[in-house]
């Protein structure tokens, strides 16, 4: 069932609806709540899918959401968070998508900061997240006034980000202590803007003690800030498994000169495999 647009009177309605559908699977709430002190409730036993897409404004004032859904195994969240969000009940393995946007006018940074401040503890016990990049760069800003929680549980990570990211990297990582698997999306191919922001000025945790898998889909060119970024890798992770690495085709001599540069790079880890895509 997918809900757009609609103008919700009451929202009884709304939790109505949902109730009323008991084999429902999936659901999408997309538009705007044009009401405050709305809070959202989504009780169902039979809910794996739910999407909630660009319903609140920063200015609304009493907005919410409570979800419990048993057998959940996938939310997405893509627009501003509620003044407040519960998560009573979810399948534990379930895989959060977050495109929370970044941007904002000055005066509602202060309720930007509240609502990510009171949502980062309820997902900390996630085992599969994906985060866009103005997701990231909303939590590295957040990171400046206060500490993020751990997520002890994570096990998988999917990270979209610039190259300006890259310098929030480390410290990032290091709340997810436990994490397997880390896949690193980026469009940005200029060799000066990686240069000006890379920087591991420490090891997180999760490459000394749990990190199996790298996926680096990002364009290389074999440029001297990739080769840093896969050393990194490379010589730190203890437990490395696999690392992948795509070759961008229009640059072949450079890719030769790059793979073999690489494959002379020490690893600490006996059993890493590079792969080629």
């Amino acid at each position: 069932m997918h809900l757009k647009s609609i103008w919700y009177h009451n929202v009884a309605n709304f939790e109505r609806i949902v109730s009323s559908c008991p084999v429902l699977e999936e659901l999408e709430i997309k538009g705007r709540v044009r009401y405050d002190a709305t809070v959202f409730r989504v009780l169902s036993r039979a809910l794996k899918k739910i999407s909630i897409e660009s319903m609140f404004s920063l200015c609304d004032s009493g907005s919410g959401i409570v979800i419990d859904a048993p057998q959940l195994h996938f939310l997405n969240i893509d627009g501003n968070l509620p003044e407040s969000f519960m998560i009573t009940n979810m399948d534990s393995n379930a895989k959060l998508v977050l495109r929370i946007p970044s941007w904002c006018e000055a005066s509602n940074l202060s309720s930007q900061r509240s609502r990510l401040h009171s949502f980062l503890p309820l997902i900390s016990k996630v085992k599969d997240m994906s985060i866009h990049q103005e997701t990231l760069q909303l939590i590295c800003e957040y990171t400046k006034l206060e500490l993020l929680p751990q997520f002890c549980y994570m096990s998988s990570l999917d990270v979209t980000l610039e190259s300006s990211h890259l310098k929030w990297l480390p410290s990032f990582l290091e709340s997810f202590p436990n994490l397997k698997s880390l896949t690193m999306v980026s469009y940005d191919d200029s060799e000066e803007r990686i240069m000006n922001h890379f920087s591991f000025s420490h090891v997180p945790q999760c490459l000394l003690s749990s990190l199996e898998f790298v996926d680096l889909k990002v364009r290389i060119w074999g440029l001297a800030a990739e080769m840093e970024l896969v050393r990194h890798f490379l010589e730190n992770s203890a437990n490395l498994k696999k690392l992948a690495l795509p070759l961008h085709y229009d640059a072949f001599q450079i890719q030769d000169d790059f793979v073999k540069k690489l494959l002379k790079i020490p690893r600490l880890s006996t059993e890493c495999e590079v792969v080629f895509l």
